[in-house]
């Protein structure tokens, strides 16, 4: 899913991570991935009488319950999303997992802002925020697609702890040149795993033998 206001080209940069991850689990696991841009999902009756949103039914009203909840006026509590994300009706009769592609800046009770947020087996949510002041387009896009392989890399158990270079900052991270490093400098650090990322690919041979062996 993804706002109304994100730009079309953070939309297709999104779609194209996805497929790109999709290829490389299909390789390493020998399974069929299937990708569904539902946009700003909406159920036909996704408002009640008075204009009210119906619960769940709706983008609308995951990003009106997650401001309700949001400490910090310009910006939205990424882990109170991912929670809505987690507790959806459906998620036991309807197996799959979440990217969810905001406008708005993330924070969480830890820090002061985040680009993405992502739980195991449940799915992730990713902010545009932070890429916006990139001048170049393609640099702008090509940084947001690492962002989304990262976060979209966490829900699929990346990096695994079975394994060398394990770095724990905000979380596990991987030591070696691997999409799941941490950037903490955003967005120069994002920028230069997009480089390693064109030269040796998205993921090191750990992470790619972690997702070979990753059950859902």
């Amino acid at each position: 899913m993804h706002d109304t206001k994100i730009e079309a080209d953070f939309v297709r940069g999104a779609e194209q991570a996805l497929r790109e991850l999709a290829a490389i689990l299909e390789s390493v696991r020998d399974i069929e991935v299937v990708i569904e841009n539902l946009g700003q999902w909406r159920d036909p009756n996704f408002r009640q009488e008075g204009n009210i949103l119906v619960p769940w039914w709706s983008f609308d009203w995951y990003r009106q319950d997650t401001r309700r909840n949001s400490e910090r006026k310009k910006q939205l509590n990424a882990e109170h999303f991912l929670n809505l994300l987690r507790t959806e009706p459906w998620r036991k009769t309807i197996k799959h997992v979440d990217l969810v592609v905001l406008n708005d800046d993330l924070y969480t009770t830890d820090c002061r802002f985040i680009i993405g947020l992502a739980l195991r087996n449940v799915g992730t949510i990713v902010s545009t925020h932070r890429f916006k002041g990139i001048a170049d387009r393609t640099t702008r896009i090509e940084t947001f697609k690492t962002a989304v392989l990262h976060e979209i890399g966490h829900v699929y158990g990346l990096p695994g702890k079975d394994r060398p270079s394990l770095i724990e900052s905000l979380g596990d991270h991987c030591g070696e040149t691997c999409v799941m490093r941490q950037g903490l400098y955003v967005p120069d650090d994002w920028i230069q795993m997009t480089r390693d990322r064109f030269e040796h690919g998205p993921f090191c041979r750990y992470c790619l033998a972690q997702l070979a062996k990753f059950i859902p």
